[in-house]
């Protein structure tokens, strides 16, 4: 057989578009990408990449000197212990639980080691920024690896036209990849899941969502012609059922908590899991007999190192649920391998594929099935289904752990959820273009109707952006191909499946609109090979976008600095968001109770009450807004005496109708009846009060302020025994928990005073009662150094001289007790 000579090209002929070669050996056609030699100069190959790390990075400046906010950074970070270690139990939380509607193991991991790293002292925290330090450089290397994909995409989609050299190509590719990894990594929509700690899971997830497909890309056969072998289908379909299925006998996903191995598995469900491995390895195996491709070179090494990346970008967060769907897509184009032809797997098959090493071959011609391409791209994805299957079903587990996130459909119905995803889909590529008005929380209507103006508007550009795209198809094939994958890629966070309060939120931006920013870059690619002039624009033009989204990132990311300063600056936005009334008024509270001047303090409040009183007037069906509303009237008594009891009559009518909301709602009521008790105690009704507690503590029993105030209701009526499992239950919930520590101090003081000396019990009374008063101490030590760590030295002296006066009374008891004289030296240095 004749063999096609090859024709060599001088080193500086201009490089050419992908073009078709023929494998004789094989008799296989292959896509062959443009050439990427010469290699970049110097300056570009280094440069390009650490500009984009360091912008991306310094973009996000003040989240450096960021404090964790109260918007899940609370419930998440600082007032969750489960995470803070890396010993088997620690861990053994991070991959079994679902909390907040989340499987992330890994994130839970990074946080552990940032804990680990710089530790995690209360109450303010000085730790956080290096938590947001964290979450800063890992976009950074986002951006980074998004360079390296946008770098081997455009090569591909935008080859550079006869007449271009191949040097003077490939440089102008870096300069535009280098474009789109900016106008990715230095966005204001980008702010949130980089400035916020809690979503760390998107820039965790992102890296290793994005070297997925980069490893694909890279990895995926070019090829024109393959094999088909229908038994290593069949037995690929047999080992995808068995993996799901193992999956499913292992794992019990019952629990609302956490994951754990199906009752009657015990040990064995560790070789289930190993089982269930090994049988997904030999589907991967499986898959790549069937679809018989010449893996040449390393390219089955990409393959399964895509898998791989894949499967670490699911731990951290499930949204790499739509990969298989977005590598399709690109296998349309510009991978273009939709134009693969498959061949029966025979003898005359081979022959007359080899006959045809001599002549062209074309999807048109010889023998095969060319409409089988489609329906084999898919089934190569295998191995990527499985895992989004798997981790689908987790992240669904998750989600349905929290129930009262979770919207029903007679709450949510199907004509609301459309309207919801059709505004989802104008949303963000608007605020892609316009990127004003940005918030943290875009709260989900009571009513939503699908002609209400803003839906219907939403709904008609959409589908007008997908008709003309779909028109310009053939012409301008980047466009229908970047607003179908960003579709895939927000699909999951469309309201379908609605979580949370929210009808949009800019972190579900942080990768869907990674489309946007390669398309621009191609667009400016393609306008520098249009002529001088558009070439003079084309840096300049892009330098300016990247500037004045550098200059807005940098200003967003300065209203998530703090609490405080995310919620005035919501509030400013939309004064009538509900979620910023809360929180805000929330932090005024707080500040009331630091400041020592009580017409400060009483401006504080009231401008609280106001927030909270507006809030309910938005929110109806939120207890929260009464039951603050009556802790700030409580607080309010204890400043104005003589309008103490105006005070504590509003506060008792905040908390009933607290009460009512949350039964109403079927809403978890132990903290609101709790407040209730606190007020009916501050008003005399100590009887009433104590009932109340004892329900708070019935309907949650790790409630750790119910278990003390129990307890202390309990020593007052004159009962003190009963209040020491109690008392004793709260301290070891919280060890540090003063007002516990006081109550039990107090409960023994009781039971001593009714102790006469020569009572049997009255030693071992005292005993307990030093140990009670110790633990006092300590508790104070603990909460002044941790006044000490944020720079409080009042706060942190005061709470010295309450331990040492705690450690006087010990000494008072029992003036030889060893700890009490040693913490005592401590505190005064004598």
């Amino acid at each position: 057989m004749a063999r096609r000579s090859k024709r060599r090209e001088p080193a500086n002929s201009p490089s050419r578009s992908p073009r078709d070669t023929v494998d004789s050996a094989r008799g296989v056609r292959s896509v062959v990408p443009v050439s990427l030699t010469p290699p970049l100069p110097a300056w570009a190959a280094w440069g390009l990449p650490i500009l984009v790390f360091i912008a991306s990075f310094a973009a996000y400046g003040p989240a450096l000197t960021a404090e964790f906010v109260n918007w899940d950074d609370d419930k998440n970070i600082t007032e969750n212990y489960s995470f803070r270690g890396l010993s088997g139990k620690h861990l053994g939380w991070m991959f079994t639980t679902g909390k907040m509607g989340h499987y992330q193991p890994l994130s839970w991991l990074t946080f552990g080691i940032d804990t680990k790293l710089w530790g995690l002292t209360g109450p303010k925290y000085p730790e956080a920024p290096r938590f947001h330090l964290t979450n800063v450089l890992l976009h950074a290397c986002g951006a980074l690896a998004f360079y390296l994909l946008a770098l081997r995409l455009l090569s591909v989609a935008a080859p550079p036209p006869d007449g271009v050299g191949s040097s003077d190509g490939r440089l102008r590719t870096a300069l535009a990849a280098a474009a789109a990894a900016l106008l990715f990594g230095i966005h204001p929509l980008r702010v949130e899941s980089v400035a916020w700690v809690t979503e760390r899971r998107d820039v965790l997830s992102g890296i290793f969502f994005i070297l997925t497909i980069a490893a694909y890309v890279r990895g995926a056969p070019r090829t024109h012609e393959a094999r088909f072998r229908i038994h290593w289908y069949l037995a690929a379909g047999a080992l995808t059922l068995l993996t799901i299925t193992l999956f499913m006998a292992a794992v019990d996903t019952s629990s609302k908590f956490n994951l754990q191995f199906r009752p009657g598995v015990g040990n064995a469900g560790f070789a289930l899991l190993f089982m269930m491995l090994a049988a997904f390895a030999a589907t991967g195996l499986a898959v790549q007999r069937a679809v018989a491709y010449p893996l040449e070179g390393n390219r089955g090494g990409r393959i399964a190192a895509a898998v791989a990346l894949l499967s670490v970008s699911l731990f951290a967060k499930a949204w790499g649920m739509v990969i298989p769907v977005i590598l399709l897509v690109l296998d349309i184009w510009p991978l273009q391998r939709w134009r693969t032809r498959y061949v029966a797997d025979d003898a005359a098959a081979s022959r007359r594929a080899a006959r045809s090493a001599d002549r062209r071959v074309t999807p048109s011609n010889g023998p095969g099935r060319p409409g089988a391409a489609i329906v084999h791209l898919v089934l190569e994805k295998t191995p990527f289904f499985i895992l989004t299957i798997v981790f689908a079903r987790l992240a669904h587990w998750a989600q349905w752990g929290q129930l009262d996130t979770m919207k029903t459909w007679e709450e949510h119905t199907l004509v609301e959820r459309m309207a919801q995803a059709f505004h989802g889909l104008a949303f963000y590529p608007l605020k892609t273009i316009l990127p004003t008005g940005l918030m943290p929380i875009y709260e989900l209507p009571e009513a939503l109707s699908p002609i209400q103006p803003p839906y219907l508007f939403s709904m008609l550009a959409v589908l007008a952006v997908t008709a003309a795209l779909l028109l310009l198809a053939r012409r301008f094939p980047a466009g229908i191909v970047a607003w179908a994958c960003f579709g895939v890629i927000v699909s999951p966070v469309l309201g379908v499946q609605q979580s949370g309060p929210q009808l949009v939120a800019e972190r579900y931006s942080y990768l869907s609109c990674m489309p946007f920013a390669l398309l621009a870059a191609g667009l400016l690619l393609a306008g520098s090979y249009r002529g001088a002039a558009v070439r003079r624009a084309a840096v300049p033009l892009a330098a300016a976008l990247v500037g004045v989204s550098a200059v807005l990132t940098w200003r967003q990311t300065t209203a998530w600095q703090s609490s405080r300063a995310l919620w005035e600056h919501t509030n400013r936005i939309n004064p009538d968001s509900y979620t910023a009334c809360l929180n805000l008024g929330i932090i005024r509270k707080q500040t009331a109770e630091e400041r020592k001047d009580p017409v400060e303090k009483r401006a504080l409040l009231e401008e609280a009450l106001r927030l909270y009183d507006h809030g309910f007037q938005l929110d109806p069906g939120n207890p929260r807004f009464p039951t603050n509303s009556a802790n700030v009237c409580s607080m309010l008594a204890d400043l104005e005496p003589a309008r103490r009891r105006e005070h504590l009559d509003r506060a008792i009518e905040y908390t009933r109708r607290a009460l009512e909301v949350a039964q109403r709602e079927n809403l978890e009521l132990a903290e609101i009846v709790m407040n209730y008790g606190v007020v009916l105690m501050k008003t005399g009704r100590l009887a009433d009060a104590h009932e109340q507690f004892l329900d708070a503590v019935r309907k949650k029993p790790d409630l750790v302020k119910a278990r003390s105030n129990v307890g202390m209701t309990f020593t007052r009526l004159g009962r003190p025994e009963e209040a020491l499992p109690h008392l004793h239950e709260a301290v070891r919930l919280e060890p540090n928990y003063i007002n516990a520590w006081i109550n039990l101090a107090e409960a023994f003081e009781v039971i001593l005073v009714k102790q006469p000396a020569g009572h049997p019990g009255h030693a071992a009374t005292r005993t307990r009662l030093i140990d009670a008063r110790l633990g006092l101490a300590r508790a104070y030590e603990q909460v002044a150094e941790q006044h000490r760590l944020a720079a409080k030295k009042e706060l942190a002296a005061d709470a010295r001289q309450n331990a040492l006066r705690v450690y006087e009374g010990v000494l008072q008891l029992d003036a030889g007790n060893a700890t009490a004289l040693e913490r005592r030296k401590a505190i005064t240095g004598e």
